[in-house]
């Protein structure tokens, strides 16, 4: 053969994992090793035993790989020549099956041949030294015979990444996967929601923090102050005698007499009353930091959930719980009697100023109470005559969400029911108030919030870390807002 010809031809000891690891043989882009007529692949002894080895280990891809090769193998070594033809292409790629041949014994003191990688560099310098030609090297991908051919100057091949196959999933990997598979089935089927976390503005937020304002009480000199400027401002008036529009004459045409205010009165108002009205006033604000504490803003929470899925959730349970040194409680509700708030003291009293009355009233004092009566109590039906009307309960709405467990106290927990939550609509939002003990100046901790439902396999849960401070301002300017409000309105 020329030398131009021999050239053209690539001889290659393939490691194991060529047959194992790699595409099937007929499946590989040989031209991508170079310019070459032909491609040699020779199977010697070293390679031959691992791979029967390996088909002998059960069922998994190494081992049925490791089969497919000893057949290849073995119908190579039963025809005639041992060879076998991988592909007629450009290049062509023949295998060759040679066991005769054995590792060089003058590497024996640098290559340890109980290694099997040792074994197969030690068999092409052998080989190289028999038939010296430019190209031969070893085809591997592993770094172990890598490392042993270059350290005695045997050409290497690195098979390309690409041939090799993708890992293979162990048979746990396999169960996982197809219990994924079932878990995303079955997923389908079922309600699928989405939870996220407010502040007041309605934007999304993965920490809650806020602050509650504590106010601290006045100190009696602050008391005093104000006390004496609702004493200065709105003084114990003189009593007097009132006198009416009307002249005497029209008073006595009309069969009116005016009568002054009693003695006791007057005393009741001068010694009772207003000295009365100014404790009750300096009693409301000593405790007036506990008036703003209750218009202060309290800290709220707000959680956003939403079904995206395409089935509605069935006796859905949502469960909102603390985790940390911290309190809930359920939002206010919103009537007229938790709305209202006592935020202004206390008017003066009016002084005794007498009045007109009639000669009627005057002859007959109980005329008045007749007359202030009027015809009330009169012409009403008794009320065990009255028709009893059944009482039926409101039905629940099945799309809507109710207390479960309402806390009426600052509690670690509190839950919401809802027979159908419906998908495709509006997002829920489930809100609460902050609460922490009077003496706590901050707290931290997580809100989590928790779905159940009937047809949900597992349940949803979020959790969003918070953190509380708390600022003790003083009452003061709070009360003397008050004082000056009182002051103004009952000059006007």
């Amino acid at each position: 053969m020329s030398e131009s010809s021999e050239r053209r031809v690539l001889v290659l000891f393939p490691d194991t994992n060529l047959f194992v690891q790699c595409l099937p043989l007929e499946q590989l882009p040989w031209a991508d090793l170079g310019e070459f007529a032909e491609i040699q692949l020779i199977v010697c002894r070293t390679v031959q035993a691992e791979i029967d080895k390996h088909k002998n280990q059960g069922s998994h891809r190494l081992a049925k790989r490791a089969r497919t090769a000893s057949a290849l193998i073995r119908k190579v070594i039963l025809q005639e020549p041992q060879c076998g033809t991988i592909s007629r292409g450009s290049p062509v790629v023949r295998l060759f099956v040679k066991p005769e041949l054995q590792p060089s014994p003058a590497l024996r003191e640098r290559l340890d041949y109980q290694e099997r990688d040792n074994q197969l560099v030690g068999t092409i310098a052998a080989f190289l030294t028999a038939n010296p030609r430019d190209h031969v090297a070893l085809l591997t991908h592993d770094t172990g015979p890598m490392a042993s051919a270059k350290m005695v100057n045997i050409p290497i091949v690195p098979i390309p990444d690409e041939w090799l196959l993708p890992p293979e999933r162990v048979d746990s990997e396999k169960k996982i996967g197809t219990l994924e598979l079932e878990l995303a089935r079955l997923k389908k089927t079922e309600p699928s929601f989405v939870i996220g976390c407010r502040d007041e503005r309605g934007q999304s937020i993965e920490t809650l923090e806020c602050e509650i304002i504590r106010y601290t009480p006045l100190t009696p000199e602050q008391l005093s102050v104000l006390v004496s400027r609702l004493a200065q401002n709105l003084p114990r008036q003189s009593v007097r005698a009132d006198v009416n529009a009307l002249s005497e004459i029209e008073n006595r045409l009309l069969g009116r007499y005016y009568v002054p205010p009693s003695a006791a009165e007057i005393k009741a108002y001068e010694d009772n009353a207003y000295p009365a009205w100014l404790k009750e006033c300096e009693d409301a604000l000593a405790k007036w930091h506990r008036v703003g504490d209750s218009i202060g803003p309290a800290p709220k929470f707000r959680f956003v959930a939403e079904n995206r899925g395409s089935r509605p959730g069935k006796d859905v349970l949502v469960t909102i719980e603390v985790q940390g040194n911290f309190h809930i409680l359920a939002p206010r509700r919103r009537s007229v009697r938790d709305t209202r708030i006592k935020n202004e003291l206390p008017l003066p009293p009016t002084p005794p100023s007498g009045g007109l009355r009639s000669m009627e009233q005057f002859l007959d004092p109980m005329s008045a109470m007749r007359e202030s009566l009027g015809s009330f109590g009169r012409g009403f039906p008794e009320i065990a005559n009255l028709p009893t009307l059944p009482i039926n309960p409101i039905p629940r709405d099945v799309n809507a969400f109710y207390w479960k467990d309402r806390p009426k106290e600052p509690s670690k927990a509190m839950s919401l029911e809802c027979e159908q939550w419906r998908h495709g609509i509006e997002p829920e939002e489930f809100e609460g108030r902050i609460h922490l003990e009077k003496d706590q100046d901050s707290a931290k901790g997580a809100l989590i919030l928790r779905i159940d439902a009937e047809n949900l396999s597992t349940p949803l849960t979020t959790q969003v870390p918070v953190r509380v401070t708390v600022n003790r301002p003083s009452a003061y300017q709070l009360a003397l807002a008050a004082t000056d409000q009182l002051i103004q309105r009952t000059r006007s």
